[in-house]
């Protein structure tokens, strides 16, 4: 088998698909393994599994059959793209944690509308925006990445570290106080 794949790899460098089809027809599956030992979300292996093998068939040349075997310098470059796809997560997930702020929330006022409903719309905000600040830091920052950023529950537990009860409980007992807070601001 390795023969057969240092033979497919040669042909990828010489830009032939059906040796690149072969090849993911042989490797794939124990490919996406790995990806998936790695990232454990199989949606992410796939994704990974994906970008590994355009980086093998453009990179197809640059595979020396003498220093390694195929499998492994494919799977080399499948355990990269897994780590760089974690790494990509977590910047983005510190990005937003850091700039998190309340008053770094885009303006989300539609200032073509009637200049009455536009100053209701910006009262409400700012209402919320105070509120927000009010909340404990954990519930704060779930309820932003959930309903501001589109993060899910099992998404936050897994970034934050915490059991997805907590995480659930953050939102839930936050979203109650935003509730009583807006409540008291509009009487």
């Amino acid at each position: 088998m390795q023969d057969e794949l240092n033979e497919l790899l040669a042909r990828c460098a010489l830009g032939d698909q059906r040796a690149l089809a072969r090849l993911y027809e042989q490797t794939s599956a124990k490919l996406y393994g790995l990806a998936l030992g790695v990232l454990r979300q199989p949606e992410l292996a796939e994704d990974v599994l994906q970008d590994a093998f355009l980086k093998i068939w453009r990179s197809a040349e640059q595979f020396r059959p003498g220093e390694s075997s195929a499998l492994t310098w494919m799977s080399s470059i499948v355990r990269h793209r897994a780590i760089d796809k974690i790494r990509q997560q977590q910047r983005d997930f510190l990005e937003f944690r850091d700039n998190s702020d309340v008053g770094a929330m885009p303006d989300m006022i539609d200032h073509r509308q009637h200049p009455d409903h536009a100053a209701a719309i910006r009262s409400d905000l700012q209402s919320l925006m105070m509120c927000l600040q009010d909340l404990d830091e954990p519930q704060r920052n779930a309820i932003l990445m959930s309903y501001y950023r589109g993060y899910s529950h099992q998404e936050l537990a897994k970034h934050l570290t915490q059991p997805l009860g907590t995480i659930k409980g953050w939102v839930r007992r936050g979203m109650e106080r935003l509730k009583m807070c807006m409540g008291e601001l509009s009487i």
